[in-house]
């Protein structure tokens, strides 16, 4: 699991959640519209499922 700031010239800052596994890197969300100068804290939560090998955010 990645957690990527990423620039688009137009759009500005989003957070991007990435999940890569053998290789293959997959796009599994993406925060938009944030107001960066407020931000102070940036909590992050991932709920994981042993039975099913999964995890969310």
């Amino acid at each position: 699991m990645r957690l990527v700031i990423v620039y688009n010239g137009t759009a500005g800052l989003s957070l991007l959640f990435n999940q890569e596994q053998n290789g293959l890197s997959t796009k599994i969300g993406e925060v938009k519209g944030l107001e960066w100068a407020s931000i102070r804290t940036l909590d992050l939560f991932l709920h994981a499922d042993p039975a099913t090998g999964s995890i969310r955010m």
